[in-house]
């Protein structure tokens, strides 16, 4: 089965000197790229992580954690992005559920991870800077690698679509936060969906400032963007200063924030004072924007389409969508459609699945891009509340006709 990394070398091959990351200080081409995820992954070995090995990572956003999730198909580890917004506590039960057998941390938290691991009653894991994983190895370290790994599990990755890619932890708004296991063919799926229904190409181009903790970080638009040959501006932490230097300097075609992003941005004298026609396509979800909000977000972006969603970490993000600003402007406060591969399921309160898509209910969700359930360790592993008959079920409750746009009609308790 194909994977997130796959592609990544593919393009390495194909066209070696495209950009592919860029932040403050580095510029990555798909062939330094390659290069990179493969050293994480020769790191990775070298600091005892194995197969199905959890490895946790508490660090602002770098170029690091984006090839450390590549390096999963190599290594057949599985990564595991903790908040940094987490309390000691919060963290300590994130290792205490996961339990990895690594954690990489940003120097900005090491302080709360020694509050963390001081409490902890599982066994304590190494703990490493992820700043050693921000070297390319040698030439002849990664032939050697290369050597022993053999053509196919170099080039391809030596995991299945199956295996687990990531465990993102959901917010806990009924309980205790829970590990929703995304696969490779989640992540794969949930590019080939993006690709298709955002029209992505290799010349489009994105920042990345939504946290990849979250699942919109990796998930909405940019692991897509990558997986279509296009260009990312890694920032580490959302301001709206960040984003309006990184606009003038890196000039993306696309842009998606999440709603607090945009509210604080479209509070900003400086957003408010330029225009910005380099982009074809901005976006957002997790919350409701204002008309107001999105009539000003639109004034700024004179070139571009306005797409909304609604998404969860279960369905390897997006679920609903208007990709298109006409489509808002035909069907005023609606999510929008329901996406390609996918298969939806509408269940009243009662249990009862209603026919036709039509009515009001909980909405759920089957198909590729689906997470197989939340868990950690096959001893612990569990297929939660979230997924029934392998249908991942949304926290809200949604109003829709059939084959019509979708409506918010509340959150599940």
């Amino acid at each position: 089965m194909a994977n997130i990394y796959q592609t990544i070398n593919w393009h390495a091959r194909r066209r070696p000197a495209k950009l592919a990351l860029q932040d403050r200080t580095r510029t990555l081409t798909f062939s330094d790229l390659a290069r990179f995820v493969q050293s994480a992954a020769i790191r990775l070995e070298s600091d005892g992580v194995g197969r199905g090995d959890r490895v946790v990572v508490l660090a602002d956003n770098c170029i690091e954690t984006i090839a450390l999730l590549h390096a999963t198909a190599l290594t057949g580890c599985i990564l595991v992005p903790a908040n940094t917004r987490y309390s000691a506590d919060e963290l300590r039960y994130l290792l205490e559920d996961s339990m990895p057998v690594l954690v990489l941390y940003g120097d900005a938290y090491a302080g709360l991870l020694a509050q963390a691991v001081a409490g902890l009653d599982t066994t304590a894991p190494g703990l490493v800077g992820i700043d050693a994983y921000a070297e390319s190895r040698p030439d002849a370290e990664i032939a050697r690698w290369r050597a022993t790994k053999g053509y196919e599990a170099a080039s391809y990755g030596s995991v299945d679509g199956d295996d687990v890619a990531m465990l993102i932890y959901t917010s806990g708004t009924t309980s205790r936060p829970k590990g929703a296991m995304l696969t490779h063919a989640n992540l794969l799926w949930n590019s080939v969906n993006y690709i298709m229904e955002s029209e992505l190409r290799a010349e489009h181009s994105a920042i990345l400032v939504t946290p990849l903790f979250h699942i919109s970080g990796f998930g909405v638009m940019h692991g897509p963007l990558l997986h279509a040959g296009g260009s990312l501006y890694v920032i580490d932490r959302f301001s709206p200063q960040r984003v309006l230097e990184a606009i003038e300097l890196f000039r993306p075609t696309h842009q998606f924030l999440v709603s607090a992003m945009w509210v604080q941005l479209t509070e900003d004298p400086s957003f408010l004072s330029k225009e910005f026609p380099c982009l074809t396509f901005v976006s957002t979800a997790a919350g409701p924007l204002s008309d107001a909000r999105q009539a000003t977000i639109r004034s700024r972006f004179p070139n571009a389409q306005f797409g909304w969603g609604y998404g969860m970490t279960e369905s390897c993000v997006t679920t609903i969508k208007s990709q298109r600003t006409d489509e808002l402007e035909r069907h005023p406060g609606t999510l929008g459609y329901g996406w390609r591969h996918v298969r939806y399921r509408l269940v009243d309160e009662s249990g009862r699945t209603l026919d036709d898509l039509a009515g009001t209910g909980e909405l759920r969700s089957r198909g590729p891009r689906c997470s197989k359930g939340t868990g950690t360790t096959p001893r612990r592993r569990m297929m939660s509340s979230t997924v029934t008959a392998g249908f991942a079920r949304a926290t809200c409750f949604i109003s829709t006709e059939t084959d019509s746009p979708i409506s918010w009609a509340g959150r599940r308790t």
